[in-house]
């Protein structure tokens, strides 16, 4: 029987300690009870009033896919765990991102990239404020995951590794935009590098 790999490990350790972490959330933060609202609005096709509201679309827009993918019950509880599940797959599919944003990075010097990538992956699953964000209805682990593959395409972009990489790399960072608008500064960054 073949062993898992060393990052298929580190990601099932990092979902087994935001799982955990879930279980034991108990709160919403104010923010969330606004974007649960927003999700709402967008459900029942009232997509004006969600965009009215202080905060941007796209983490609300997440919460109300996995609603209605999932079928979850229209009761607070059903609301609030689908806000949880959104940044909880968000938060397990940082880990890999992270992974592979390392490996780009360090591919042509002489650091163990292997080594490395894997360290930072493990790093990114254990640490605890990244965790705690994973099961939380807030929009950071959203965001740090679009803002993450904006930055891992675009690199690709530069080094001209795949004909999809510019696309992929503006579709994550108009992503991470729609969650968070400060990530427009990926824009001027990336035009300068």
């Amino acid at each position: 029987m073949r062993r898992p790999s060393a990052i298929v490990v580190a990601i099932a350790a990092g979902a087994v300690v935001r799982g955990a972490l879930l279980l034991t959330t108990q709160v919403v933060a104010i923010d969330g009870i606004t974007y649960i609202d927003q999700a709402r609005m967008m459900v029942a096709g009232r997509l004006a009033d969600a965009l009215a509201m202080p905060f941007p679309p796209g983490y609300p827009a997440a919460i109300a896919a996995l609603h209605t993918l999932l079928g979850m019950p229209a009761t607070a509880a059903g609301w609030e765990l689908s806000g949880q599940l959104a940044s909880l797959l968000a938060g397990v599919l940082l880990v890999p991102a992270v992974y592979a944003l390392t490996r780009e990075v360090l591919r042509d010097t002489k650091a163990p990239i292997e080594s490395v990538a894997l360290i930072a992956a493990v790093l990114c699953a254990f640490q605890p404020q990244l965790a705690k964000y994973a099961t939380q209805v807030r929009s950071e682990s959203v965001y740090f995951l679009f803002f993450t593959l904006g930055l891992l395409f675009a690199i690709r972009t530069v080094r001209n590794r795949s004909p999809a990489d510019p696309a992929l790399a503006a579709l994550s960072i108009v992503l991470a935009y729609l969650v968070r608008p400060e990530a427009i500064l990926l824009v001027p960054l990336l035009g300068a590098w």
